[in-house]
C-alpha cells in the first residue's frame, strides 16, 4: 500500500511538471503577440488606439479578463483610468483594440499597463505589458 501511494504521487508530480511546461510558455512580446500604440484624432480629441494581434498561430483570448490601467500623471485628463475587456473597441479572436481618448495640460509621457492572454491551441500566453507614449499639451 505505501508504495502505491509513493507511486501516485510520483505520477502526480510527473504529470502536473508535464503539463505545465507542455501548456505554458513564457510571456514573449513580439514572438507571440505583437502590440501597436497609435496616436489619432477621435472626435477632434486626442486618443490613442492600443491594438494586440496574435502572431504564430496564437489569437485573442477574449474569455480572458483584459484590462488597460492608465497611471495617473499631473497635468493628465481622461474619462477613466481602468478598461476591462468589454471597454474595448474591438475584442475578437483576430484582435484586440482599445480607443483611449485623454488631453494632457502640459508635454508628458503617458504611461499604461495592458494584462493579456493569448492562446494556439491548448497553449495560452498571459502578460502584463508595460506601455508608454508621448504626449504634447495644445496638440
Amino acid at each position: 500500500m505505501r508504495e502505491l501511494i509513493i507511486y501516485t504521487m510520483i505520477l502526480s508530480l510527473v504529470c502536473c511538471l508535464s503539463f505545465g511546461s507542455a501548456y505554458a510558455e513564457e510571456p514573449n512580446p513580439g514572438k507571440f503577440y505583437e502590440v501597436a500604440v497609435e496616436k489619432v484624432q477621435h472626435d477632434g480629441r486626442d486618443a490613442v488606439l492600443i491594438t494586440v494581434i496574435g502572431k504564430q498561430g496564437y489569437h485573442i483570448n477574449i474569455d480572458y479578463p483584459w484590462m488597460l490601467t492608465l497611471h495617473a500623471a499631473d497635468g493628465l485628463v481622461v474619462e477613466k483610468y481602468h478598461y476591462l475587456g468589454p471597454d474595448a473597441e474591438t475584442l475578437a479572436e483576430e484582435k484586440a483594440v482599445f480607443r483611449i481618448p485623454y488631453r494632457v495640460k502640459r508635454d508628458l509621457t503617458v504611461k499604461a499597463n495592458l494584462r493579456l492572454a493569448v492562446c494556439r491551441d491548448v497553449r495560452c500566453i498571459f502578460d502584463d505589458v508595460v506601455l508608454a507614449w508621448s504626449a504634447a499639451a495644445g496638440q
